[in-house]
């Protein structure tokens, strides 16, 4: 049961720090200097609203009644279908977004880094494990996007390189999010 517990923890820790997808997201930062401070508050704000997130699902879930393995099913479909999207759109851009650090707020945390898929596998880590399993994959997954901003300049083939990593995040989510569904089926 603790192979269980530790295979599905990883697999929802995962799933928190994939759905931030920060290499598909990194075309929309700001450009210099704002670039750090605005992927700064980005992450910050999106850790902050994981916390909140994780502390409130399980009592959201039972005024709900709703059960874990149908919040996993649930999970799992919106974590695919924001893989699927993430795998065949192309990324955004920087435009329209708010000035300066500000595009941390907006374009950056919303609605790119908290999305559907970042907020059903918070959840869902949530009730399954608790707070400190989705907030250390969101640190993960917004702090990939805050070295990127302090590392990496707009060129063609940094733009090439991070698309396909976004595209490939996409392609693992689809499976994270199968993956997910399927635990939820079988557990129901």
């Amino acid at each position: 049961m603790a192979d269980f517990d530790a295979a599905t923890a990883l697999v929802e820790g995962i799933a928190v720090a994939a759905a931030t997808n920060p290499t598909r997201i990194w075309a929309a930062l700001p450009v210099r200097p704002a670039r750090l401070v605005a992927a700064a508050v980005a992450a910050a704000t999106t850790v902050a609203a994981v916390v909140v997130l994780a502390v409130v699902a399980t009592p959201l879930l039972d005024a709900l009644d709703v059960s874990a393995s149908t919040l996993r099913v649930g999970t799992g479909i919106v974590i695919a279908v924001v893989g699927l999207h993430d795998l065949v759109a192309s990324p955004p851009r920087a435009d329209p977004a708010l000035a300066g650090w500000r595009a941390g707020l907006v374009p950056l945390a919303f609605p790119l880094l908290i999305n559907p898929a970042l907020g059903a596998a918070t959840l869902t880590a949530g009730v399954d494990h608790g707070l400190a399993v989705a907030v250390m994959a969101a640190i993960l997954g917004t702090g990939v996007l805050v070295v990127l901003a302090a590392t990496t300049y707009a060129t063609r083939r940094a733009d090439r390189v991070l698309g396909a990593l976004g595209r490939a995040t996409g392609a693992a989510l689809i499976v994270l999010g199968v993956a997910l569904a399927v635990d939820g089926v079988f557990s129901l």
